[in-house]
């Protein structure tokens, strides 16, 4: 369990992670660091309606990779060429969905929404 420091509370927080979310779709490598915060601080908020925002966090990162690695394998085939470009956007449009609809929740002060598909 990790103590946050004295001036930052966990709302503070959950917006850095959501942000690190919506920049990976401009540099990829910040939901890691994103997921990685997520579950260091997870444990600490049991019981909170922070909790729910952590795990709508970790499964919209792990629903997002195996996504993304179906667009990477389904792009290599050469027939499927406009599917693949729509799988690309569909996810894309997904992500922001479920980032941007669950970081709203956390302004007002609500438990994210269940984190399915």
């Amino acid at each position: 369990m990790s103590k946050l420091p004295e001036n930052l509370s966990e709302k503070t927080y959950l917006h850095i992670t959501y942000a690190l979310y919506l920049s990976s779709l401009l540099l990829g490598i910040t939901a890691f660091a994103g997921v990685l915060m997520n579950y260091l601080r997870r444990d600490a908020v049991k019981g909170t309606i922070y909790e729910q925002h952590h795990n709508s966090l970790i499964t919209t990162f792990w629903l997002s990779l195996g996504a993304l690695l179906f667009c990477l394998i389904w792009s290599g085939i050469p027939v499927i060429g406009l599917s693949s470009i729509l799988g690309w956007l569909g996810l894309v449009i997904w992500f922001l969905f479920r980032v941007i609809t669950v970081w709203l929740s956390l302004n007002e002060e609500q438990v994210a929404p269940s984190p399915s598909p």
